[in-house]
């Protein structure tokens, strides 16, 4: 159970690097969030649905870095065959 606190800990950390001032370091903080919810699948698989919404609206950025960040994110995070449908609701590109 202790790990467990840590390891949220950890994560809550990482996910104040969503609001970094630039581009590098936005994209940096969604790759690690990507491979800690690929390494500790198991204690942090409720995240996931809150997560996601977040990390497709950062889509809309300017910056190839960061939707390049965000789409291995999805790659790695989303079940396959993929909905595409269900992730396009999440957010409006528009």
């Amino acid at each position: 159970m202790h790990s467990r606190g840590g390891l949220h800990t950890l994560f809550s950390m990482v996910l104040g690097g969503l609001v970094a001032a630039t581009p590098h370091m936005v994209a940096a903080t969604v790759m690690a969030l990507a491979r800690l919810l690929y390494e500790f699948a198991g204690p942090l698989e409720y995240m996931v649905d809150d997560l996601l919404p977040a990390v497709l609206a950062l889509l809309r950025t300017k910056s190839r870095e960061v939707v390049k960040a965000v789409l291995g994110f999805v790659k790695v995070q989303c079940p396959w065959p993929l909905n595409l449908c269900s992730l396009c609701a999440c957010v409006s590109l528009t």
